[in-house]
């Protein structure tokens, strides 16, 4: 367990600054991976809908949509404030 936790780690760190992943930590956490998978099990529907979150009903997934854009279209209407890629008094959505 602790070479899976030094692994996780290393791999961390390499895709913090931009370094190649070594090989050696790769190994660890897929062995690791394959036994945690040989002792428990697949994960079965239920547990992938878990992992998944939960998912929102059509018309809720657009007011959430509408609540956080509304701020940004009362600001790109005022003549002072300019949202880069667009131009002044207009949304990227292209509503005035």
């Amino acid at each position: 367990m602790l070479d899976t936790a030094v692994a996780q780690f290393r791999l961390a760190i390499a895709m913090l600054t931009g370094r190649p992943i070594p090989s050696w930590a790769l190994s660890i956490l897929v062995a690791g991976a394959r036994a945690t998978r040989h002792e428990f099990g697949a994960i079965g529907a239920e547990g992938a809908q878990a992992g998944l979150g939960s998912t929102l009903h059509a018309a809720t997934g657009r007011e959430v949509q509408l609540r956080v854009t509304r701020p940004v279209t009362r600001l790109s209407s005022l003549s002072w404030v300019t949202i880069p890629g667009s131009s002044p008094g207009t949304t990227s959505l292209g509503c005035p």
